[in-house]
């Protein structure tokens, strides 16, 4: 599926780029400080794109009141309170 939607939006393989690399730094078109600088970019943006959607799929599950997700203690005060309350007679 991946390479049929690669194939009719029209874009390209990454591997194909990464073929072409030493071809341009055979005819000094690419310096290994452009290489390593726009690797640091690309980690950069995934270390900061990783921990953007993981404080939002925090906050998100949070708000959400799965009690799976949501911070420890909710679970904790449910463990007392509602075996607490079934022994007081609620149903």
């Amino acid at each position: 599926m991946g390479f049929i939607l690669i194939i009719l939006l029209g874009f390209e393989l990454v591997t194909g780029n990464f073929a072409l690399l030493p071809v341009g730094m055979q005819a000094g078109r690419v310096t290994g400080s452009q290489l390593l600088a726009n690797l640091g970019w690309v980690f950069i943006g995934n270390f900061l794109g990783s921990l953007f959607y993981g404080f939002l799929l925090t906050v998100t599950l949070s708000y959400s009141g799965n009690e799976q997700t949501t911070i420890a203690p909710a679970s904790v005060v449910n463990m007392f309170v509602i075996p607490t309350g079934m022994k007081l007679g609620a149903r």
